[in-house]
């Protein structure tokens, strides 16, 4: 299973995002994966305690990969918890808002 943790639902994806996510897991299985509300205003050390939280639930969840974008702290502290215990990707996209790879954090 691939989680998807981005602001783009799995719905909104291309064919072609699709395809190469399902590419990263064994059973072709996507997820749309839990995000948390995070404000502007939040201190920084809210918005990590966030990222560890929900770093716990989805490693709970058993995900072959996980595809992150969003808040930079969030997306930091996550990777901090288990950047190295799960492959973590960042979509990538061109200059028209097309998808082009995965890359691997």
């Amino acid at each position: 299973m691939v989680l998807n943790m981005t602001e783009l639902s799995i719905a909104q994806w291309s064919n072609a995002q699709l395809d190469a996510a399902r590419k990263l897991c064994t059973d072709g299985v996507l997820h749309d994966g839990p995000l948390p509300t995070i404000l502007p205003s939040d201190p920084s050390i809210r918005v990590r305690v966030l990222a560890w939280d929900t770093a716990d639930t989805v490693m709970a969840m058993k995900p072959e990969a996980v595809i992150l974008q969003g808040e930079p702290v969030f997306v930091n502290a996550f990777l901090e918890r288990y950047g190295t215990r799960i492959q973590c990707y960042s979509p990538c996209y061109d200059s028209d808002g097309k998808f082009v790879q995965f890359r691997r954090f």
